[in-house]
């Protein structure tokens, strides 16, 4: 998928439902993740919410704190992360066993964090069409995020 079709797709999400099953596809297509959550900033800002999920247990991804774990970290710094030794280990899932986490920005301001647990065990590495997209998440879905948490929150949808 080109880079301009993914933004498209981003870009055209016009609820939080249809984004997610956007990301769930740019996630699993594009990246070869097998396991990830998608997450949106709470009202208050105060924590992180999970919006969906595949290949891991939900529960302990409810709610993350601001500048808890990995992806709180991320959150509050707004920084790309890539864990620094390896896309794979044998380690049982926790919040800390992240690959990656996007950080979605929009406008400068947090609108949520897309974090990657595990990929297709044929990947070895992250490649530069991988960060290609997540550039685009980081600033399209932010976006998309924004405007679809807007639009559900004042019930357009």
């Amino acid at each position: 998928m080109t880079a301009s079709r993914v933004a498209e797709m981003l870009q055209t999400a016009t609820s939080l439902e249809e984004l997610v099953d956007v990301i769930d596809e740019i996630v699993v297509d594009e990246i070869g993740a097998e396991e990830y959550a998608i997450f949106e900033v709470d009202h208050g800002g105060a924590h992180l919410n999970l919006l969906g999920c595949a290949g891991i247990n939900p529960e302990p991804l409810r709610e993350v704190g601001w500048g808890e774990g990995v992806v709180g970290k991320v959150a509050a710094s707004g920084r790309l992360f890539i864990k620094p030794d390896g896309l794979h280990d044998d380690c049982v899932f926790s919040e800390d066993s992240v690959t990656a986490c996007i950080p979605l920005k929009h406008s400068g301001r947090l609108t949520g964090a897309v974090a990657i647990f595990g990929v297709s065990p044929a990947k070895d590495s992250f490649t530069p069409s991988d960060f290609v997209m997540f550039d685009l998440l980081s600033r399209h879905a932010a976006a998309a995020l924004y405007t679809a948490a807007f639009q559900d929150y004042k019930g357009v949808n």
